[in-house]
């Protein structure tokens, strides 16, 4: 080997020693960038907002932390955790948070399928807070029979509240009660009017179910109105505002 050579690859040897320590000392290590960027992470932020609040017994961020763990939006998906929060905040009035312990009951999501403690949620957030959504989910408890008695009168009782405060899909169900005359004598009018104001949210209605086919049954039913009865039925409708 020459003696040019040498002296370039000792030139080269040089210049890897000084760019490592360069890049040691100038430049953040990647897992020093991941740092940085998680910091300033919006998200990152909210969440150890949310762990804090949590942690000090604000149900509210027990709530928001339950809702994170449990759609896994910013963290993996932890459906113990998400319970455990739930709980939490439920046991302080969190009205969503009792629904939503309800909902996790009667599906199974992340807990043993539990009509009896999905009803016993549902019902506190239905009694104490007027929840819609706790109020139908009531109706279809009864509806069905499961996790309580099988009950049109009761199923028609929460149907009615929830209705009442504008759910699409408990005015469609109770005007079929009335159509049909189950648990009650038939009421053509007062079907008419709650079929007519949940045909308002018709998304709803299909995310729900696609038996809930609102057209087709008001179609069907005004062939059997008259029509000083549909003209009753207008009034009523003109006259309706949900209650809070």
């Amino acid at each position: 080997m020459t003696k040019r050579t040498l002296i370039i690859l000792a030139l080269f040897a040089v210049g890897l020693v000084g760019l490592a320590v360069w890049w040691n000392t100038k430049l953040p290590k990647v897992a020093e960038i991941h740092a940085m960027i998680m910091a300033e992470d919006p998200k990152v932020l909210e969440i150890r907002a949310l762990r804090r609040g949590a942690a000090e017994g604000d149900p509210r961020d027990q709530y928001g932390l339950a809702e994170v763990y449990r759609t896994g939006d910013g963290v993996t998906a932890q459906p113990e955790a998400a319970l455990k929060w739930y709980e939490e905040a439920a046991r302080q009035g969190h009205l969503d948070a009792q629904y939503q312990l309800g909902h996790l009951y009667e599906t199974g999501s992340g807990v043993n399928q539990d009509y009896n403690r999905a009803a016993e949620w549902y019902r506190l957030a239905a009694q104490l807070g007027r929840h819609r959504e706790a109020e139908f989910r009531m109706g279809q408890l009864h509806f069905n029979g499961k996790g309580v008695a099988h009950d049109f009168n009761k199923a028609r009782q929460w149907y009615r509240k929830a209705a009442d405060r504008g759910h699409p899909v408990a005015q469609f169900l109770l005007g079929a009660m009335y159509e049909e005359g189950w648990g009650i004598d038939e009421d053509l009018i007062t079907a008419y009017v709650y079929y007519r104001l949940a045909s308002r949210d018709k998304p709803r209605l299909k995310a729900e179910s696609d038996r809930y086919k609102i057209d087709e049954v008001l179609q069907r039913l005004e062939g059997r109105m008259s029509r000083f009865q549909k003209e009753q039925g207008d009034r009523r409708l003109a006259a309706w505002r949900p209650k809070a």
